[in-house]
């Protein structure tokens, strides 16, 4: 628990740094230069564990991946200059499908082309994506709505590390996560609430203090989900961490798959809460 505690707070307190870089700029330079190099390194371990070590689809996977992050990203900074960052990502997950298929093909490949061309866009949707709503966040919402879906995120994380530690008790989903508990969910639930809450009581805060309270019950499960979902793919995989880049947090995909589910659901609440 000390280790992992430590660990966070170093990366709390080199993400604080950047993001104080990143304020120089509205458009989020930085945010979207670490947003690329982490969807890159998380399609890389996703690949890992989705059974597909060396394959050049991985690498072929993390470049479409970061450019679809920079084209999100764009998309939304210089929306005057390039085109829609939706239009572009429906674009760019199709070429990255078809491509993928039609590459397998030339390459007279016959066994596992289906299987194949899924991880591919299963990655592309899983990873990328995401990123890069997050990045449409930073955009948006400026550094203040970023930092605010991260923070609430990882209060999750914390809430329900630390309740799930000292409480104990039923399991959560003993299948997928054995060391996830009931106890742990409630934990996790309770920290985003508080935190959302306390985020939204300043006068520089882009929700009020009610949608943050519910904004925080309900980012709690959607996190878990997230952190539910990678261990259900480590568990096919039969790894225990997606990489070991990270000494008490594993890999990048470890440190960021709730962040992965979080983000499409941030976006969205903060546009229906911007409309109230």
């Amino acid at each position: 628990m000390l280790a992992r505690t430590l660990e966070g707070a170093i990366i709390l307190l080199c993400l604080g740094g950047l993001f104080l870089l990143d304020s120089l700029w509205a458009t989020g330079y930085v945010t979207a230069a670490l947003s690329t190099v982490v969807a890159a390194s998380a399609l890389y371990e996703f690949g890992r564990i989705a059974g597909r070590p060396g394959d050049s689809a991985v690498v072929s996977m993390m470049l479409g991946g970061s450019v679809l992050v920079l084209a999100q990203w764009a998309g939304c900074a210089f929306h005057n200059v390039f085109p829609d960052p939706w239009t572009v990502t429906v674009a760019l997950l199709c070429v990255g499908a078809l491509g993928a298929l039609g590459g397998r093909a030339v390459r007279g490949r016959i066994e596992g082309n289906a299987e194949a061309v899924s991880i591919t866009v299963l990655g592309l949707i899983y990873v990328a994506v995401p990123l890069g709503l997050a990045l449409a966040i930073r955009v948006r919402w400026g550094l203040v709505g970023f930092i605010t879906m991260l923070a609430v995120c990882k209060a999750t994380d914390i809430g329900g590390y630390y309740a799930g530690t000292l409480i104990g008790g039923a399991k959560l989903s003993p299948r997928v996560s054995p060391a996830k508990t009931v106890a742990g969910a409630i934990g996790a639930t309770v920290a985003a609430m508080a935190l959302a809450v306390a985020l939204s009581s300043f006068e520089w805060s882009i929700m009020r203090p009610l949608a943050g309270l519910v904004y925080g019950l309900l980012l709690g499960p959607v996190a878990i989900a997230g952190d539910l979902a990678e261990s259900a793919l480590k568990r096919q995989a039969g790894v225990k961490d997606s990489g070991n880049l990270l000494a008490g947090h594993g890999g990048v995909l470890d440190a960021v798959d709730d962040v992965l589910f979080a983000a499409p659901f941030s976006y969205l609440f903060f546009t229906l809460a911007a409309l109230q």
